[in-house]
């Protein structure tokens, strides 16, 4: 993730990607998007960022789709 907020300072861009880690023993796949944060002057300062569990969904979609 570090190499992603690199990016993101580097670019001034926003990304949205998908990744999984494992929580309490078991995987969970999040969506996260992560922006810039900016000073009233345009210059970034930091990133932030949201992440949305969407581990239920993606098992879902797999099942209906046959996948186990």
């Amino acid at each position: 993730m570090e190499g992603v907020d690199r990016d993101i300072l580097a670019t001034g861009r926003t990304l949205c990607f998908e990744c999984s880690y494992p929580v309490r023993g078991r995987l969970r796949t999040y969506l996260v998007g992560k922006f810039p944060l900016r000073h009233a002057d345009g210059s970034i300062y930091a990133v932030g960022g949201v992440a949305t569990d969407i581990t239920d969904l993606r098992r879902m979609e797999a099942e209906r789709a046959g996948v186990e």
